[in-house]
This record gives structure tokens, C-alpha cells and sequence, in this order.
């Protein structure tokens, strides 16, 4: 995973929501990742089911978040 950590992501676009897809499958690498902004982590290698399932359930929170 490159190294964006602290507010990165949150700094160059809070609308937009994010997702990682790594294979730096750590807590710390996912925690790292949330912390900088992301709002979901695929691990690779990923079955795609759960990639369009992550990706669906992201797309809707975003919804949700931007309609309140």
C-alpha cells in the first residue's frame, strides 16, 4: 500500500468517497487507511462478490450521507 497516512485523502476531497485495495492486510494498514480517509478496504486478492458488494454498500452510505 503506498503510504498516505494522517488526514491525506480527507484533505484532497472530502466528497468522494474512497476506497483501498491492497494486499497489505494488517489492522494497522486498514486502520491507517480509514485514518486517512478511506471509507471501505477491498483485500486482495479479492472475490469479486465482495468487491461489488463493498462497492455497493459504499455508494449507498455516500448516498445517505450526502442526502442528510
Amino acid at each position: 500500500m503506498s503510504r498516505v497516512y494522517d488526514h491525506e485523502l480527507i484533505e484532497i476531497d472530502q466528497l468522494t468517497p474512497i476506497l483501498f485495495c491492497s494486499g497489505a492486510v494488517t489492522d494497522a494498514d486498514i486502520d491507517a487507511a480509514t485514518v486517512a480517509g478511506a471509507q471501505g478496504y477491498i483485500a486482495k486478492p479479492f472475490d469479486v462478490d465482495n468487491l461489488i458488494e463493498t462497492l455497493r454498500n459504499t455508494i449507498k452510505a455516500h448516498i445517505r450521507i450526502t442526502n442528510s
